[in-house]
């Protein structure tokens, strides 16, 4: 079974509008198609079985260059997303 998935991209900007840009949640649905909405709790998921409410938390440390994504889901299970 696949545990995780790798998808690099380049952004043509400098390191601190693009940290600052994917760092902020509320930016997720621009970038992504996995987000319909989010905002500092929480998160629409879109999924190809339907949409989900998930919970969500960003954890962002500017010095070491990383954002990492905690999703909750309803039954429980938490699932983490890491960008560096």
């Amino acid at each position: 079974m696949k545990t995780f998935d790798v998808q690099p991209i380049e952004i043509k900007t400098n390191f601190e509008k693009a940290f600052t840009y994917i760092a902020d949640r509320k930016n997720l649905p621009l970038w992504t198609a996995a987000f319909k909405e989010a905002d500092e709790g929480s998160a629409l998921l879109v999924t190809p079985m339907g949409e989900l409410k998930i919970g969500s938390t960003t954890i962002s440390n500017k010095e070491s260059g990383t954002i990492d994504w905690h999703m909750k889901m309803p039954d429980g299970n938490v699932d983490n997303v890491f960008v560096s």
